[in-house]
């Protein structure tokens, strides 16, 4: 299919395969795995799937965080400058075992899977007579555009995380001599943004001492003071969950934590119930005080 109000044609193929697979399969014909770079492109291809009443439940779709658990890009190349995450996804455990995106067909939402399901998949090239043409232009080094290496794009800004810790002042300081400021979250979307740029192997303790929740840890705390240990001190207990809900159902999950269930059976609920218990509440990291020390995201604009 044409995009009539763009330069991409696409090519739905129903055999399912894994993503590497399908990438390889649109890489044959000089294309890749869709990008969905825009409101406009996303919609044009949600509506055609879903007025064409596919029996396709779900495709691959080119988002990826393969390379080096940095975050997700495009297969293709293309800054990850849009998204339309399903509610609460990314939600993979680690980025080692959710690295790859599908998108469902009836809304076009995305969820991020393990690269070795099997989905049916969509294809993305540019029409033969649209391919663009490009001529070398004379930059102005201090008025470039776009986002600085290692800087990450998002809406109009630009998105560096830098892994060092620093206290609140050193991190907005850091920030401020690179023509930035510390990362504001202003919705649930920026912040599932922001969160799924964060490597593979992020991980922190939310109480401000690492030395103390080591120290807890040591001392058997982890399995005598549960509900503390896990909404504070989780990298020292191995509670690091990126995907973290309640496995048990959900409706019963929360009826037993009204009935003060977390506190009177915190070893099985905080494993079957975190989101019930609010173990997940950890996922707003930004909202730190200056006595907190972590990796820290600058915001800026080029």
């Amino acid at each position: 299919m044409d995009d009539p109000l763009g330069d991409s044609c696409y090519l739905l193929n129903k055999e399912v395969v894994t993503w590497l697979e399908a990438e390889s399969r649109c890489d044959k014909m000089g294309a890749h795995l869709i990008s969905l770079n825009s409101v406009k492109e996303q919609g044009y291809v949600s509506g055609f799937l879903h007025s064409s009443k596919t029996d396709y439940f779900t495709l691959w779709i080119g988002a990826n965080s393969r390379k080096d658990g940095k975050g997700f890009g495009w297969s293709d190349g293309s800054p990850f400058v849009f998204y339309n995450w399903f509610p609460g996804q990314p939600d993979g455990q680690s980025f080692a075992s959710e690295e790859c995106v599908t998108m469902f067909t009836s809304n076009g939402k995305w969820s991020d899977v393990s690269c070795d399901q099997l989905h049916s998949f969509i294809c993305e090239k540019f029409r033969p007579s649209k391919l663009r043409t490009t001529t070398t232009p004379n930059v102005i080094e201090e008025n470039s555009y776009g986002c600085l290496d290692g800087w990450k794009p998002f809406r109009n800004h630009c998105i560096l995380i830098e892994k060092q810790k620093l206290s609140w002042m050193e991190a907005s300081q850091f920030c401020k001599d690179r023509n930035g400021v510390l990362a504001s979250v202003k919705d649930e979307n920026e912040q599932n943004f922001l969160y799924s740029q964060l490597p593979s192997d992020y991980c922190f303790n939310i109480h401000p001492n690492d030395t103390h929740c080591t120290e807890l840890a040591a001392a058997g705390k982890c399995s005598e003071e549960v509900q503390y240990m896990v909404k504070q001190c989780p990298a020292a207990c191995g509670q690091c969950d990126k995907n973290c809900s309640d496995v048990y159902n959900t409706e019963s999950c929360q009826a037993w934590a009204a009935n003060n269930g977390c506190e009177t059976n915190p070893q099985w609920m905080f494993q079957m119930c975190k989101k019930s218990c609010g173990a997940c509440d950890a996922r707003w990291i930004l909202a730190r005080s200056a006595r907190y020390q972590g990796s820290n995201l600058c915001m800026g604009k080029w």
